[in-house]
């Protein structure tokens, strides 16, 4: 932040890229009964936060909940949520995504850029897909349990991890801006 206020004041103009928007129904978040100090769980926010973007790893995150616990007691179920969510928004920035939502009766995902054979084949795999080309915008139903109730909290995670291994092959490098490949067979 400091950088973009000197930057501003000299008048040079700088690129931030866009925040990744990450929305998922799940119960993620550090209860008060468990840090009862707002400092502290801001903190530990801040903390999270920090290292949700692409550079970020499991092994930061398991560093920050292995502090959690040593201070408060073993984490309930919501932080260890918020640790998983931390982890796909970690993956999602790798794969340069700047929105995945997974709320009501879709799911979009954005910027994707599908050949005509790769939407095709992600139909095949998720019926009722929709892929608006203009916009690199890829909306599939959002999925349901055995009783077509919505997925929540740890089954939506691992849902999201198995559709993005569907739908991404392992990237490489975005420094040409464009958006991420999906995957292969």
């Amino acid at each position: 932040m400091i950088g973009e206020a000197v930057a501003d004041f000299k008048g040079e103009k700088t690129e931030s890229p866009a925040e990744l928007k990450l929305e998922l129904p799940v119960d993620a978040h550090i209860p008060h009964t468990y840090v009862d100090s707002e400092r502290l769980r801001l903190e530990a926010y801040h903390k999270l936060s920090a290292a949700s973007g692409e550079k970020g790893s499991r092994k930061q995150l398991d560093g920050i909940l292995a502090e959690l616990e040593d201070r408060y007691g073993e984490a309930p179920q919501p932080v260890r949520n918020l640790i998983d969510v931390t982890e796909l928004r970690q993956q999602a920035n790798r794969l340069g995504l700047k929105d995945f939502n997974v709320l009501g009766l879709q799911v979009k995902l954005q910027p994707v850029a599908l050949t005509e054979a790769e939407q095709v084949q992600i139909s095949h795999l998720f019926p009722g897909t929709k892929y608006l080309q203009s916009a690199s915008t890829l909306m599939v139903p959002a999925p349901r349990d055995a009783n077509f109730e919505p997925l929540r909290d740890k089954a939506i995670i691992d849902w999201a991890w198995a559709f993005l291994a569907r739908v991404f092959a392992n990237k490489t490098s975005t420094d040409n801006n464009e958006p991420p490949k999906p995957l292969k067979g």
